[in-house]
């Protein structure tokens, strides 16, 4: 991530958002399992706080 922070703001939301979109299509089509749930709301948890954690402390 250092790197797309270092190449500029732009590229980095651009790479996190991609990241994002195809972990949520990946969850999308392995809804019917139950243990997709439960990854979900971690991975959902864990972006948060990196979100939190860059919005403190790395852009400012």
């Amino acid at each position: 991530m250092a790197y797309f922070l270092a190449a500029g703001l732009l590229p980095a939301v651009i790479f996190k958002v991609g990241i994002v979109t195809l972990g949520a299509l990946l969850l999308w089509r392995l809804r019917r399992h139950a243990a997709t749930l439960m990854v979900t709301a971690g991975l959902a948890s864990a972006y948060a706080l990196v979100v939190v954690y860059q919005a403190l402390h790395v852009l400012p």
